[in-house]
């Protein structure tokens, strides 16, 4: 209890003490001793003491009129929002003039505006380092103008488009070449094209794609700008026999110009799920089950078992291994609806869709369908579900 005490009697002299705190970094200098004396009803009733009284604190006052920007013309590349593909950029800027010690990480900022109506400035803010962030969305050339504390201060952005490859995937016959073409800002970059899987599809050093065997290859274009930074574009090459291609080709185009409908699946204009696939296939004189209607999904799928069609499961291992091939029927398993397996929907894979790479340089996909279009994430991608080869 005598250590207990003691220790109470120092840490009671040490509150008790006044701090003097210089404050030079403001126009207005703080003479007044800064007590640390709390008051406040609520601590005295429960023994505490938070150091401070606010009758005793001034707000210091920071003198704006020197602060400026250290830069007032910046250019950024647009980057790609996931969600409606338009297109946005972030910048930092720092602040000079600020007086020494002044963290103004705290100061108002006020009046945004944007000369330009179709870029918006999404969010403008102090760190603590006195640099100001911003984020704008649009592509273009805009000039910012705002208030921080009482300094009117503006700078002019300029977003350009990323340099892309048009599409996430093309698809080619095995044989085929097609010459890709970089689109957006390529000015000044050194750019290496590269082929992650070359024995599927090679490239040349000025982008000529070559379709040598039937799987998928992604294409690497590197954008070296200088002064550290370089940007990493792709496309995945999708290669089919001259059938198959054809095959998909038409699907796509019949269901992006009909109507899905059960009760009208057969009629002219019209399409389900496994009428299409059976229409696609028969369009290039291959039957499947039925020459003259189509069956229905689980009908189809237990055809094809039964001729040996069977070639994997969907599962994402082998998705990721990029054994799914265009024409690939995958179906959907799993509903008790007293059908075989339980399927209740097939989908024609038309290829895999280039979305970015990851983290590790790593391609990340998404999958293509005649009835859905391009990049549908990984839907369908499923160990219970399982892909047929007509």
């Amino acid at each position: 209890m005598r250590f207990k005490k003691s220790m109470a009697a120092v840490l009671a002299a040490v509150m008790a003490i006044s701090v003097f705190v210089p404050v030079s970094a403001y126009a207005d200098e703080i003479t007044g001793d800064i007590v640390y004396d709390d008051d406040s009803s609520y601590n005295d009733d429960y023994g505490y003491d938070d150091g401070y009284s606010d009758d005793d604190y001034v707000e210091p006052t920071i003198d704006y009129s020197t602060i400026e920007l250290s830069q007032t013309n910046i250019t950024l590349l647009g980057e790609e929002d996931f969600w409606d593909s338009s297109y946005y950029a972030s910048g930092t800027i720092q602040l000079t003039g600020v007086p020494a010690g002044a963290d103004l990480s705290f100061s108002d900022i006020t009046n945004v505006t944007s000369t330009n109506s179709n870029m918006t400035v999404n969010s403008l803010y102090i760190e603590y380092d006195n640099s100001i962030s911003f984020s704008v969305y649009g592509l273009g050339t805009t000039t910012v103008t705002f208030t921080l504390g009482t300094k009117q201060l503006s700078f002019t952005v300029t977003v350009k488009e990323p340099a892309n490859l048009g599409s996430g995937c093309y698809l080619l016959a095995k044989g085929q070449s097609k010459q890709l073409k970089l689109k957006g800002s390529t000015s000044g970059a050194k750019v290496t094209y590269t082929s992650l899987s070359p024995s599927v599809a090679s490239v040349s050093s000025s982008g000529k794609v070559k379709a040598k065997k039937i799987g998928t290859a992604v294409i690497k274009v590197t954008l070296d700008y200088g002064n550290g930074t370089v940007l990493y574009v792709g496309t995945a090459i999708n290669v089919a026999s001259l059938n198959r291609a054809a095959v998909y080709k038409w699907a796509r185009s019949y269901a992006a110009k009909s109507t899905y409908s059960q009760p009208k699946r057969m009629l002219k204009g019209y399409y389900d799920c496994s009428s299409l696939v059976w229409r696609a296939y028969r369009s290039r004189g291959i039957y499947l089950a039925n020459k003259y209607y189509a069956p229905t999904a689980a009908d189809l799928a237990k055809y094809l078992v039964s001729k040996g069609k069977k070639v994997a499961s969907a599962s994402y291992s082998n998705f990721q291994a990029k054994k799914f091939v265009v024409g690939d029927l995958l179906f959907e398993t799993g509903e008790k609806n007293g059908r075989y397996k339980g399927i209740y929907h097939v989908e024609m894979f038309g290829g895999y869709y280039f979305e970015s790479f990851d983290s590790n340089g790593k391609p990340v996909l998404g999958i293509n369908f005649a009835n859905r279009g391009d990049d549908n994430g990984f839907y369908g991608v499923d160990s219970a579900n399982f892909l047929c080869r007509p």
